[in-house]
């Protein structure tokens, strides 16, 4: 039997098509090549980006000043073989300026974010002054509210986490008109119970009031205690008060409220006797004790107390120390560029 012989047309059709396939299966050869060389070189440039950003992590030390440390299109020699012409990049900068200082005086709970890159933040908090008695009605003048303690930490913070904090009440005096106990100051906490720093206790009936103590805090300092005045004294006792953040607070010895330390707050005057008592004063921000409350003999008569102060809060997170690194990678055949950035508290 014989068989047919390709014609010439077919012969080149067949050839046409052979070659057609040839070239799509070069093609698809050619491209994965390439893709896998460029893999292959951004990952290559990817590990100078990176190794160069930790080399200059380790550099960084001290206070960052507002002056950008830039290190630009600096040739690269040591692990680019495979890159062809590439350069270096490599800022250093301060992004977020100076330290700053969240401060609150009035009483409430309120929230802070912590901004990206910040690792550490110190608190300091007084807690909120007691309030001061009314007179003893017809007998003598009320007692004196205690002052606030304080309490300082540095805490490691989550960037990013939000943490409460509250700031204490100030203790509200006895009314007058009666013989009538003033009202505890409240704490200062941040966190909960992380920082505590507690109120003053509040003159009563029979006692003064007594410093705020007991905390939470790698630093303390109680708060002072108010006066108690004697038998047949008219004039309200003065109110103790907060500590500073260098030491214990004052406690009052007289009808006249104690003076704080540095950075703490002064004890409400007690009021005064007559025939128309006048109220305890109120403590000073931060944390001091109300004065006790007035007595009149003739005719028979109280004023209130003084109320305490509320607390007060500050936190610092220092931003001086915080440095912003960012390194990229040039190369050529094809033209990419990759980057690495992050943030180094010293």
């Amino acid at each position: 039997m014989k068989h047919k012989a390709f014609s010439v047309v077919e012969l080149l059709v067949t050839i046409v098509i052979a070659t057609i396939f040839l070239t799509a299966a070069y093609q698809l050869y050619s491209t994965i090549l390439t893709d896998s060389g460029d893999t292959r070189k951004e990952s290559a440039a990817s590990n100078l980006a990176y190794d160069y950003l930790r080399r200059y992590s380790a550099f960084v030390s001290g206070t960052c000043s507002p002056n950008n440390f830039t290190f630009s299109n600096v040739p690269i020699s040591e692990g680019s073989s495979s890159l062809g012409v590439a350069t270096v990049n490599v800022t250093i900068s301060c992004p977020l300026g100076t330290s700053t200082t969240v401060s609150q005086t009035t009483a409430g709970t309120y929230s802070l974010t912590v901004p990206t890159g910040i690792s550490s933040l110190t608190v300091e908090a007084w807690g909120a002054g007691g309030g001061g008695s009314s007179g003893y009605y017809a007998g003598k003048g009320g007692a004196g509210g205690g002052g606030g303690e304080y309490r300082s930490s540095t805490l490691s913070v989550t960037a990013g986490s939000t943490y409460s904090y509250t700031v204490g009440t100030g203790g509200n005096g006895g009314a007058g008109g009666g013989t009538n106990s003033g009202v505890n100051g409240t704490d200062t906490t941040f966190n909960t119970n992380t920082v505590i720093a507690r109120g003053g206790s509040a003159g009563t009936t029979s006692a003064a009031g007594s410093g705020g103590t007991g905390g939470t805090g790698s630093i303390s300092y109680d708060g002072g205690t108010g006066f108690l005045v004697g038998a047949g004294v008219n004039n309200g006792g003065g109110g103790g008060s907060s500590a500073g953040s260098l030491s214990i607070g004052t406690s009052s010895t007289s009808t006249s409220g104690a003076t704080a330390p540095t950075n703490g707050g002064n004890g409400g005057n007690g009021g005064t006797g007559s025939s128309t008592p006048t109220a305890g004063s109120v403590g000073a921000n931060p944390g001091g004790g109300g004065g006790g409350g007035a007595n009149s003999n003739t005719p028979p008569a109280s004023s209130s107390g003084g109320k305490g102060a509320d607390g007060k809060i500050l936190i610092n997170y220092n931003t001086s120390d915080l440095f912003k690194i960012v390194v990229s990678v040039t190369y050529n055949n094809p033209t990419n560029t990759v980057t690495y950035g992050t943030y180094k508290q010293i």
